[in-house]
């Protein structure tokens, strides 16, 4: 079964489908506020920017001391589009990269998980400085690249 059918077994009264990135801000900025305003204000239907504070013991710990780089105060930007049906997907799909696309100058990173498309640049952009550790780890207990569904990791 696909992820998309078993989600819909889930809850049959969901969106067919749908679309997410992902970008970290380290500030709530005018300008950051005013790209977001103006996305919104001209969102298709099943859209949203969630908008989670990254603070307190996330912030204490070092960027190098698990993958997980993103450890100074901020705000991670999940943006996403659902579509019930295929005339719908394209617009939401645009809306979610373009809203992406105009606050990524702010950004400073992204959160993997959230990440509803795979590139080596977004994985590299997700991992920051911990890619190359990652990547070595990987090259020794997974050599062949078996585990290498979302977001991957290459072996070095």
């Amino acid at each position: 079964m696909s992820y998309l059918e078993a989600n819909a077994t889930i809850n049959p009264a969901a969106p067919a489908a749908h679309f997410q990135t992902n970008l970290f801000l380290p500030d709530l900025t005018a300008p950051a506020i005013s790209i977001i305003t103006a996305a919104c204000n001209e969102a298709p239907p099943n859209t949203r920017v969630f908008m989670v504070p990254i603070y307190g013991a996330i912030t204490r710990v070092a960027t190098t001391d698990t993958a997980f780089p993103l450890r100074s105060f901020g705000y991670e930007m999940d943006i996403m589009g659902r579509w019930g049906n295929a005339t719908d997907r394209q617009r939401a799909v645009q809306w979610v990269t373009s809203l992406r696309d105009m606050l990524h100058p702010l950004a400073h990173g992204t959160y993997v998980n959230q990440l509803g498309e795979t590139s080596e640049e977004l994985v590299q952009e997700a991992y920051g400085i911990n890619y190359a550790r990652l990547a070595t780890i990987k090259k020794k207990y997974d050599p062949r690249n078996v585990l290498r569904l979302n977001q991957n990791i290459k072996p070095a």
